[in-house]
C-alpha cells in the first residue's frame, strides 16, 4: 500500500443555487480532506486505503461506495451504528471564499477509536497521512495521534495536513496547542497561510520555514498553498512559485 489516509469522510452539502421560489438547492457532494487525498492519489496510480468513521445510514453508504468506485481499500472503514455521518453545510461568498458549518460534535467521524486502526493496516503503507479535523476531539484525536505513532516506529513516512476550521475548535489557544502535538512524529508538512502563523508564530515564508524545521522531526518539505513556496529537504525557503487559486479535489 503506497498511502493510507486517516480521517474524516463526509456529506459537504454545497449550495448550487435557488429553485423558482428562492428556496435553497444544495447538492450532497463527498468531502474530507484525507479521503479527497486518498481519491485525488488514487486517481494518480497510488494504491491508497481509507480509514475513517461513517454511520449507518445513506450518506455512509454512499461515501463508501464513491471511495471504492475510486480505486480507494475500503477494508479498514468502521461503520458506527450509534451516530450519522458527520455533514458539512458550504457556501461560497462573492470572492468564492469557501465558508464551513460543520455538523459533527457527536457524529461518526469523531467517534474513531484506537481499536479502529489495525496494526496490519499500519504496517501495511509506506505513508501514512492525516490533519488536523481529526484532532478537534476524543476520541479521534488519540485514535489518530497513537496511530501515526505505531506507524512511525514500524517505518512509515508521516505527512500531516493541519488544516485549521476555526469553529471546530473552542478557542484559538486550544487549536493551536492540539495543531503542534503531531509535528514530532512528521516528516512532511502541508501548511497553507492561513496555518503557518498559527504553528510558527510568523506570517513570513523564510522564517516559518525555519521555525517548522526545528519543530517538525526529520522534515522533508513544506507547502504554502495562496502563493506557493520552494523549500528543500532540510526546510530552507528557496523562493515563491506562483499564485494559485483555491482548489480541492473531491470525486465527481
Amino acid at each position: 500500500m503506497d498511502i493510507l489516509t486517516i480521517g474524516e469522510v463526509l456529506i459537504d452539502l454545497t449550495q448550487t443555487g435557488k429553485d423558482a421560489r428562492g428556496i435553497p438547492q444544495f447538492a450532497a457532494n463527498p468531502g474530507g480532506a484525507p479521503a479527497n487525498l486518498a481519491v485525488a492519489a488514487s486517481r494518480l496510480g497510488a494504491q491508497t486505503a481509507f480509514i475513517g468513521k461513517v454511520g449507518a445510514d445513506a450518506f455512509g453508504r454512499y461515501l463508501k461506495e464513491v471511495l471504492a468506485e475510486n480505486k480507494v481499500d475500503v477494508s479498514g472503514m468502521a461503520v458506527d451504528a450509534d451516530h450519522p455521518t458527520t455533514m458539512a453545510v458550504v457556501s461560497v461568498d462573492a470572492t468564492g471564499e469557501r465558508d464551513f458549518s460543520f455538523y459533527r460534535s457527536a457524529n461518526a467521524d469523531v467517534m474513531l477509536s484506537k481499536e479502529d486502526i489495525s496494526e496490519s493496516a499500519l504496517k501495511a503503507a509506506k505513508i501514512v497521512h492525516f490533519g488536523s479535523v481529526s484532532l478537534t476531539a476524543d476520541p479521534s484525536r488519540t485514535a489518530t495521534l497513537d496511530a501515526a505513532a505505531r506507524a512511525k516506529k514500524m517505518g512509515a513516512t508521516i505527512t500531516y495536513d493541519p488544516n485549521y476550521r476555526a469553529n471546530l475548535w473552542k478557542n484559538k489557544e486550544e487549536a493551536i496547542a492540539q495543531m503542534k502535538a503531531p509535528l514530532p512524529l512528521v516528516d512532511i508538512l502541508k501548511v497553507s497561510d492561513e496555518e503557518l502563523p498559527l504553528l510558527t508564530g510568523t506570517v513570513d515564508c523564510e522564517n516559518g520555514c525555519l521555525v517548522g524545521s526545528v519543530q517538525v522531526q526529520d522534515p522533508i518539505t513544506a507547502l504554502e498553498f495562496r502563493e506557493g513556496v520552494s523549500v528543500d529537504d532540510n526546510l530552507r525557503f528557496v523562493g515563491n512559485l506562483f499564485d494559485v487559486n483555491h482548489v480541492q479535489s473531491r470525486p465527481p
